[in-house]
């Protein structure tokens, strides 16, 4: 099994008042387990992309293997996010989804211990989902460019979706059985996932170039 400290957590995290609980509350798990965290932010002149602050995380990366993770989403239990990093140490997968279930859970439960959240509340629910947190090779990550950086500036929504299509065209990504969470924050994210979120033009692109490895190295190039 891996080392913990070979690995890297890394987090786009830029302070709002509604989310500084819920990042104290990760970077703590984290850190309390032996790992190190790095944090990145986006261009401070303009509105947080996520994609970009995910990347400059990264960029401080100097270990083989990282964990890019949300500032709010918690694992279950260590033990998918050790078989991931196993997996990936291997060479079995370049990237590993260590989740089956995404869950969001109410904000105040950041106060309650990780073996309780499975009580909390579900506001929302998904399966599969594209977001959230990935164990991946460094190199094979900047392989693809990391995320696209590209995005509408404070725009949510599509982003994730459009780096698992690119993932899963151009590297050997899987999946494995477990539970995240995510401690919600609506006062500062707007969801929409219609046709009048202006990161659908780029999505569809992806969606386009999705299992044809020539367009999507063209799609991912910077």
């Amino acid at each position: 099994m891996t080392d913990p400290i070979s690995v890297t957590i890394c987090m786009p995290w830029r302070p709002q008042p509604d989310r500084i609980a819920a990042y104290e509350r990760c970077r703590k798990w984290w850190e309390s387990r032996r790992f190190t965290v790095v944090t990145g932010d986006s261009s401070r002149v303009a509105p947080f992309v996520c994609n970009e602050a995910r990347n400059n995380a990264a960029r401080q990366a100097d270990t083989d293997i990282l964990v890019i993770t949300d500032a709010d989403t918690l694992p279950e239990n260590q033990h998918q996010v050790i078989k991931a990093i196993s997996m990936v140490d291997k060479g079995e997968a370049d990237i590993v989804y260590p989740f089956t279930i995404y869950r969001y859970i109410p904000p105040a439960w950041t106060d309650n211990p990780t073996e309780e959240l499975h009580k909390a509340p579900i506001l929302g629910e998904t399966f599969n989902s594209p977001g959230g947190m990935i164990v991946v090779n460094r190199e094979a990550f900047w392989s693809i460019n990391g995320f696209d950086e590209r995005f509408i500036p404070g725009a949510s929504g599509f982003d994730d979706t459009s780096f698992m299509l690119a993932a899963q065209t151009l590297l050997n990504t899987q999946r494995i059985m477990g539970t995240v969470y995510s401690f919600d924050h609506p006062e500062s994210v707007v969801r929409d996932y219609g046709e009048d979120n202006p990161n659908i033009s780029r999505y569809k692109l992806y969606e386009y170039a999705n299992l044809n490895p020539k367009l999507m190295n063209e799609l991912v190039k910077r």
